[in-house]
């Protein structure tokens, strides 16, 4: 599968313009290490279901600061036309986030104080909670970037927009949103882009469990030989340097 990915490749550079390529090449790399768990969003404001009150929902995205890129979504009760609320991403500099449809209008949420992790990829998780009072939360990378409760929150219009439905539905309404999941609780595989590195037999483990992984006989780890499971980022598993035999 990697040789005729290579292949792929050389032929693409022989006929795409420089820029293009080395964006080309970061996509098709993302596709080839992604796991399984990921799914991939093949149309705009179309029903992805989804229950994000009992499960976060986590988006991937690896648009530069200054990009102009939006991930912008928007949520649905089961039924109905009716908005459950929505938010978006501004990939401005600096970058910029709002809660949508806040009775018929945005609120701009303030995370001057919350520095963005870096790096182009990122895993973006959001969670609902509306059993008592409707908390929205986003984090970026394990990193908290705002938590909002709606009665409580500067804005008490947006409470009116969110609090009256059970959201089933997303719907991915810009170009920053290209994968998504449900947020899993463990790690179940190495990333595939680790080359040959041999995974312990405790797989899958929970969260923030610290593994020990090895390379075959006659072959050295150029990287980290303790790994741990976090499925806040973007490889379900945080380093100090990328395991490679």
């Amino acid at each position: 599968m990697w040789k005729r990915f290579y292949i792929d490749v050389y032929k693409i550079q022989q006929s795409t313009k420089p820029s293009c390529f080395r964006v080309l090449v970061v996509l098709l790399l993302l596709v080839h290490t992604k796991g399984s768990d990921w799914i991939k969003v093949t149309a705009r404001n179309e029903d992805v279901w989804f229950d994000l009150e009992n499960n976060p929902m986590q988006i991937l995205t690896d648009s530069a600061v200054g990009s102009g890129d939006q991930l912008w979504v928007r949520f649905y009760p089961e039924t109905g036309g009716a908005t459950g609320g929505g938010f978006w991403i501004d990939f401005t500099d600096p970058v910029e986030y709002g809660i949508g449809y806040c009775t018929n209008y945005g609120y701009r949420i303030n995370v001057n104080d919350v520095a963005l992790p870096e790096g182009d990829v990122r895993v973006w998780t959001i969670s609902l909670t509306s059993t008592t009072s409707t908390l929205f939360a986003v984090e970026c990378n394990g990193v908290q970037m705002f938590e909002f409760e709606f009665p409580n929150g500067t804005n008490s219009n947006c409470q009116n927009m969110w609090s009256g439905a059970i959201i089933k539905r997303v719907h991915f309404r810009s170009n920053a949103s290209d994968w998504y999941r449900a947020k899993p609780t463990d790690c179940s595989e190495l990333p595939k882009n680790w080359n040959y590195v041999l995974a312990p037999s405790t797989l899958p483990v929970l969260d923030g469990t610290v593994l020990q992984v090895s390379c075959p006989v006659g072959y050295a780890n150029m990287g980290s030989s303790k790994v741990t499971c976090d499925t806040d980022v973007y490889e379900d598993f945080q380093y100090s340097t990328k395991p490679s035999c």
